[in-house]
Parts: structure tokens; sequence; C-alpha cells
């Protein structure tokens, strides 16, 4: 005599009056075990077998608690919280319950533990081929000063440029469903939350309906960062712009703007700068700076601060950097930082012109506004 035993776990039949030729319902594959981190999205399933078709209810914690509209062959669940660990049940019949199937899961939730860091950190965690970020699970903690005076996206959302407090590096916060975080420029904020990438800019990515994202702030009117001085022909230093220029605030010191002296800003429009050694860079007027649309673009020699970024839709990111100015007080026309001092001098018919600043070039042009 053949004897064999079977094992049967974490779930339960049941069979009344099955008509013949209808195969009762099993189950091929259960809830199982999930483990996943606050703030992750899970979904629970469970695959059977058997003649269709099929009903579904999931419960939670036990069988006496049916979760309402929980009906399908999988449980969805995004932005988890601790408080929603713990057994999960579904019950599964076919051909109007004539036959039922029981299946027990578990959901495990650990709560992140924040990497307290600082911004120059954060951008050295980006591959160095297509300058993205590698790491979008962790999150990071870091302190910064506002330096963009406007919120840089829908209304719906917020976007702010922090800097650190010893000027090394920058990065974008993006707050996804956040209305009210409007922080001003000088505020200094401490930001949790993950890394993630837009258009090629690495940015906290946060959202504000997860727990562990947070934004908090240390209070108002700091002092902003020293801007740095950019050189046009940093950017094709892609490791550079990434790691110290991306996220910054910076100075572009004499240069030139097409339509100086003639022309107003455009909302959403891109102004090639031109330096005094002919070199172009992009000056992006966006549309929600209300302080510069409409103003008059200055002629002559012209001082710009602004910060950094970047507009590039496929990887690599490598290019695509262009210069948001964050206020109309922060074009300064004249003799910026920078420019050297000429001199003008007769001798006998000729006239003699000198500067102080050898790596300067003289060009010249019968227009203020070029070409040079």
């Amino acid at each position: 005599m053949l004897f064999r035993s079977v094992g049967i776990d974490n779930f339960s039949l049941s069979f009344t009056n099955i008509p013949v030729g209808v195969v009762p319902v099993a189950v091929t594959s259960g809830i199982g075990t999930n483990n996943v981190f606050t703030g992750d999205s899970v979904t629970l399933s469970v695959g059977v077998s058997g003649t269709a078709p099929f009903s579904n209810q999931w419960y939670y914690p036990d069988l006496n608690s049916p979760i309402g509209g929980a009906n399908a062959a999988s449980y969805a669940q995004t932005l988890i919280t601790p408080s929603q660990a713990g057994n999960y049940y579904v019950i599964v019949s076919n051909n109007g319950g004539l036959s039922s199937v029981t299946n027990k899961g578990v959901l495990n939730v650990t709560t992140r533990i924040p990497i307290s860091t600082n911004i120059a950190y954060l951008r050295t965690l980006q591959d160095p081929v297509n300058y993205a970020p590698y790491d979008t699970t962790n999150l990071y903690t870091v302190v910064g000063t506002v330096i963009s005076r406007t919120n840089m996206t829908t209304p719906a959302n917020a976007s702010f440029w922090i800097e650190d407090t010893n000027s090394l590096a920058g990065i974008d916060v993006f707050v996804a469903g956040s209305t009210d975080l409007r922080p001003n420029v000088g505020d200094r904020i401490q930001v949790t939350g993950p890394l993630g990438i837009y258009s090629g800019v690495l940015e906290l990515n946060l959202n504000s309906l997860n727990p562990t994202h947070v934004v908090t702030s240390l209070g108002s009117g700091f002092p902003l960062p020293v801007a740095k001085t950019f050189l046009f022909s940093s950017a094709t230093n892609v490791s550079l712009m990434e790691s110290n220029i991306e996220g910054s605030l910076v100075i572009v010191p004499d240069v030139y703007l097409p339509g100086g002296g003639v022309s107003n800003f455009i909302s959403s429009s891109t102004l090639q700068m031109t330096n005094l050694s002919g070199q172009i860079f992009p000056l992006f007027i966006d549309s929600r700076l209300t302080d510069v649309i409409g103003q008059p673009i200055p002629a002559g020699l012209t001082a710009i601060t602004g910060y950094m970024t970047q507009y590039k839709t496929a990887a690599p990111y490598t290019n695509g950097y262009e210069l948001i100015v964050t206020a109309y007080s922060q074009i300064q026309p004249g003799l910026p930082l920078g420019s050297p001092t000429l001199n003008i001098q007769l001798s006998g018919a000729n006239v003699v012109l000198t500067w102080s600043d050898a790596s300067f070039n003289l060009q010249s042009a019968t227009n203020v506004v070029g070409p040079y």
C-alpha cells in the first residue's frame, strides 16, 4: 500500500454541491511576505486556478474586517505608513461561490533613517556617463539657503533652489503636491528626501503626502552665498558643471545682451549672452519671473547674477546648461565685475588703446549691440 502526505498552509478550501465540470478554485501563487519602506508603494496579489469567473474580497487586519472596494485579484497601496503593516487576507470564489479559497499574506513596513550630509556630496551621487543620480532610494538631509526668488514650477507644486553656506554646491528642491510651501530668498531650509532628476537637473524630489519627506524652515534673512564667477568656457567641462556650478548662484560679468537698449525681456524666451571673447551662453527668462518680464534689456556691458540650471530632456545630461536670472535688480548695466581699465592715448596721428588685463581682446562694431 502506498501512502502520500500533503502539506497545506495559509489557505482553506470550501466545496458545496459543485456541478460536474466546475474545477474548484485553488491558489497558484499566494500573497506571501512583502517588505517595504515607509512612503513606498506596494501591490499585494494572488494567483488562482479553477473555473472562472472569480470574485475576490480583501481583508485587513483579520477576516472580520473587509476592505471596502478591494475586489480585484490584486490590492495596491501607495505612500505606505507603518500603521498599514500586518496580515492581509483575500477570499477568492468561483461560480457564484460554489467553491472558495482563503489566502493570507504579511506586509512588513520599515522606516528609512535619513543620511545627514551636504549638497556637495549629493552632487557626487551621479554616474559619470549620463550624469543621472544612481541612488534615488535613500533619504538625505541637507541644509541650504534659498537663492531663488519665486516658485519655479506650477502652482500645484513647489520648486526652489538652495545652496550650502560655504558656496560649494546648490540643488533644486521639488515638492509634488505642495501649494503652501513658498520659502523666500535668504531663508535657511533643512530638506529631507530622495534624489531625482528632471530635464537634466539634479534635484531633491519630495512628495508632500510622504511622511518621510520633510522641509523645515530654520530662519529667514540669511545672507546669500557668494556668487561664483562663471566663465562661458566652463560649459564644456561637464564634471565641473555638475559638481560645482549647476544649482549654484553665479555671476557672468562683461556680457552683451541682444536687443539691449531697444527691446524688453519677454516671457519664456532665451537670449544668447555674448562675452568679450565672442563666446555665447543662454540666459532663460522664465515665465514666472514677473519682476523681469517687460523690463528693458540694458545696452552695453552687463553683469548678470542668477542660478545655473539645465534643460536636457534625454540622457546623457551633458549639455543644455542655461542661466536663470533671479531678479531684475541682479541685471546690472555699466562696468561690471571684471572689466579692465581702458586707456586711450593720442600718439602723433594715431590713437593708442591699452587695457589693464592682457586676457581681454579688443573688439569693435558700428552698433553697440554688435556684432563684434
